[in-house]
């Protein structure tokens, strides 16, 4: 959890033991400081002064990468996701802009991975392997719905308990690979639920490996 890491390090407080008020000035943090927000603002956000440079002190390489993709801007007007999409960047006052530059990266390549990941997912549920593993037809379990890097998938309920494991052991690995493709640690939480969304439950990555 970035946001909490941020959080814990801004209030010398262990991660676990943060308020959720602590967390979200760690997320506006982040984000300010990925995004391009004044220096003033970071410090103004976390009303810590100077947090701007201790975070830059804490992340030189992401500081590093920030910088040369706004040369990158600057130069030619558009950004590769790590995946080799091409993005071009919008323009305002007759120059391109330069965090909207990283803003594409982080986010470009977040959405590479996650589509990567549904594809990859979608045809082991359309194929005989899901069957194999857990006896769950391919019509019987599918990928329902994205919401940002969250996949939400159905499986039938009665074939739920326990059987279902092997089936859930290979979508988080496949959508970690998705990460993995490009060197990346993406790491996939799962939650369960039989009734609706509101009222999942985390599954311990233990009782899945």
């Amino acid at each position: 959890d970035g946001h909490s890491y941020i959080a814990s390090k801004i209030y010398n407080k262990d991660p676990d033991k943060l308020t959720a008020i602590e967390r979200r000035t760690g997320k506006n943090v982040n984000f300010g400081f990925i995004f391009g927000a004044a220096e003033q603002k970071i410090d103004d956000t976390a009303g810590i002064p100077g947090l701007m440079s201790e975070v830059v002190r804490m992340f030189p390489s992401a500081h590093e990468f920030m910088r040369e993709t706004k040369k990158m801007v600057r130069k030619d007007g558009y950004v590769f996701t790590p995946f080799g999409y091409k993005l071009q960047l919008p323009y305002a006052y007759g120059k391109p802009k330069e965090h909207a530059g990283v803003n594409y990266i982080v986010q470009g390549c977040e959405g590479d991975i996650v589509k990567n990941a549904m594809i990859m997912v979608s045809d082991y549920l359309k194929s005989d392997c899901i069957f194999k593993h857990c006896k769950i037809k391919p019509e019987e379990a599918y990928l329902t719905l994205q919401v940002h890097d969250e996949l939400v998938f159905d499986f039938p309920q009665e074939k739920f308990e326990g059987q279902h494991i092997p089936a859930l052991r290979q979508i988080v690995s496949l959508m970690e690979q998705a990460g993995e493709d490009i060197d990346m640690i993406t790491p996939v939480d799962v939650e369960v639920t039989h009734t609706n969304w509101a009222e999942t439950k985390s599954v311990s990555r233990n009782s899945i490996f």
